[in-house]
This record gives structure tokens, C-alpha cells and sequence, in this order.
């Protein structure tokens, strides 16, 4: 008996103004099963989301504290305020080394940020690499607390706390973004 082709088919809705993503690690889990089956390899290039020029000035316009979810092991949500920046099309945080989120992140990338001004919000979804790099780790905690507190007081914190402390850069990949009362959008 032949081998049996396999068909797949992505059917997008697409309304105005959203955009649909297909999650990377879903793909992945199709093309292993597929390929378990004996199926043909696909090969396909998932480009990173652009994150548009409209979002870009609402999150970059003001100092703003989004609240990044991760996943526990039990399954709960944990949240915490965070200081972020961009770098490209990706979101950059930091944190203490064995902080919740650190531990969570570690075995599910899945991640949401939420950034809001009143009745305006930005949503982010999307999966994180988690760098361990100690030196990359300092610079980028002294970067965040550059844009938030000033280069005075933050060479004051790196010198007081964050000196002391194991830090690790978060970088979200960014998979879908909803927007609410946002110009442009």
C-alpha cells in the first residue's frame, strides 16, 4: 500500500484591523507528529511580527508599567509590574534570578503583557527567551533603570542592589497584539 499524503489546511478569518498568528510551537508539534507518520517534510519561514509604528508610540510615547502573566506550575496565573524596553520588534525585561517568573518562564515561555492608560490598552502575547548572561543581565537592568529613574539613581541601584543580585533578560518574541482605543488601530 501506498504512502498516504497528508493535507493541511489554515483557514484565516481575517477582520478588519486584526491580525491572526499562528503559534511557532503548534507548528512544531504538527510537523513532528507529521513526520512520526511518516509524512513529507515541510519546511516553512515564520517571520517575527513587526510591531506597528502606532503601538510602537503609544508603549515608547510615556513611561509605562506593563503587567507581564506568566504560568504557574499548578496553572494559575502569576503578574508582575515590570519596567520594559524595545529592542527591534521585541519586548526586553529583566529580572532577579529565582523570582516566579523567572521560574515560570523557564518551563512555559508563554507570556502576556498588558499595557494600559485609562480606557486605551495595548496587549502583547507572545513566548520569552529567557538569557542567562550574567554580564548582559547587568547591562540591561542598568539600561531599564536609565529609562526609568535617570542615569544618576540608577548607577545608585547598581551599585546598592542590583550589583549584588543574579539577573537575568527576558526577550519576548512577539506572536499577536490586540489593541483597544488605540489611534490608528
Amino acid at each position: 500500500m501506498g504512502q498516504r499524503g497528508v493535507g493541511v489546511t489554515i483557514i484565516f478569518d481575517l477582520r478588519p484591523a486584526e491580525r491572526i498568528v499562528i503559534d511557532t510551537a503548534q507548528l512544531d508539534e504538527l510537523f513532528r507528529r507529521l513526520g512520526d507518520r511518516g509524512a513529507e517534510t515541510f519546511v516553512m519561514e515564520l517571520s517575527k511580527m513587526t510591531i506597528p509604528d502606532n503601538v510602537r508610540e503609544f508603549l515608547l510615547s510615556k513611561h509605562r508599567f506593563p503587567v507581564l502573566a506568566t504560568v504557574n506550575p499548578d496553572g494559575t496565573i502569576q503578574q508582575s509590574v515590570m519596567w520594559f524596553d524595545l529592542e527591534g520588534d521585541q519586548v526586553l525585561m529583566n529580572t532577579k534570578k529565582g523570582r516566579y517568573k523567572d521560574r515560570n518562564l523557564r518551563s512555559n515561555t508563554a507570556v502576556s503583557l498588558c499595557f494600559e492608560d485609562e480606557g486605551t490598552y495595548v496587549t502583547i502575547s507572545g513566548r520569552v527567551e529567557v538569557i542567562d548572561d550574567p554580564e548582559r543581565g547587568q547591562a540591561d537592568i542598568f539600561r531599564l533603570a536609565v529609562r526609568y529613574d535617570g542615569e544618576e539613581a540608577a548607577k545608585k541601584a547598581v551599585e546598592t542592589d542590583y550589583s549584588k543580585q543574579e539577573r537575568v533578560t527576558l526577550l519576548v518574541t512577539v506572536d499577536r497584539i490586540f489593541t483597544h482605543g488605540l489611534e490608528g488601530a
